[in-house]
C-alpha cells in the first residue's frame, strides 16, 4: 500500500545490529544452548515481593476498569531503577560457530534501520511517535492508517502530515 505521508527512519549502530541480530537468534533458534550475558547498572534492584503483589493489583484494576484506584495504587510504587541491559560481545561469544559468523556478517553488511511515525489526534492534539512496524500491522486500507488516540480515545490518531494537510484546508 503506498504511503503518503513520512516516517522517521534511524539506522542502528553496529552494536545495536548486533544486540537485534542476537535476540532474533534468540527467537528463532529456540532450545538452542547459549546464555545471554546481563550488565546489572549501578542503582539496578529486583522488585521485591510487596512490591510485585502491588503491582499485580494495579494490573487487575485497570482490567476492571477501575483507574483512578489503579493510579492511586501506581503512586505507591518506588521509582524503577535501571533496567538491566545485555553485554553483545560476551553474549556473542556464547553463540556456537557457524551462528557468530552468520550474526556478524549480517550486522557489518547490512543497513538496518527502525522506522517511526508521528501521529496526532485530529479530535484532541495529542501527539506522539509510534513505532511504524505496529502502524502498518494495524492499518487495513485507505491512504493512511488511522488509530484510536491514547488520550481521548476517539478514532483520530493520523499521520502528523495528514494531520497538517487536514488542518490547512480547514483553516
Amino acid at each position: 500500500m503506498p504511503k503518503h505521508f513520512t516516517t522517521k527512519k534511524r539506522y542502528l549502530t553496529y552494536e545495536e545490529k548486533l544486540k537485534q541480530e542476537i535476540e532474533d537468534y534468540q527467537c528463532d533458534e529456540f532450545g538452542t544452548d547459549f546464555e545471554i550475558v546481563y550488565i546489572y547498572p549501578e542503582g539496578y534492584r529486583e522488585m521485591t515481593k510487596e512490591e510485585s503483589e502491588l503491582l499485580d493489583k494495579i494490573i487487575e484494576a485497570e482490567i476492571d476498569g477501575k483507574h483512578k484506584k489503579a493510579e492511586k495504587l501506581r503512586a505507591l510504587l518506588p521509582p524503577p531503577g535501571p533496567e538491566p541491559y545485555m553485554d553483545v560481545y560476551k553474549t556473542l561469544d556464547n553463540i556456537p560457530e557457524p551462528d557468530r559468523s552468520y550474526i556478524i556478517d549480517y550486522a557489518k553488511t547490512n543497513e538496518i534501520f527502525e522506522e517511526t511515525i508521528m501521529l496526532k489526534c485530529y479530535n484532541c492534539d495529542y501527539e506522539e511517535e509510534v513505532d511504524y512496524w505496529i502502524v502498518a500491522e494495524c492499518w487495513m486500507d485507505g491512504p493512511y492508517p488511522i488509530s484510536y488516540c491514547p488520550h481521548c480515545n476517539k478514532p483520530k490518531f493520523i499521520p502528523i502530515d495528514v494531520y497538517n494537510r487536514k488542518k490547512s484546508k480547514t483553516s
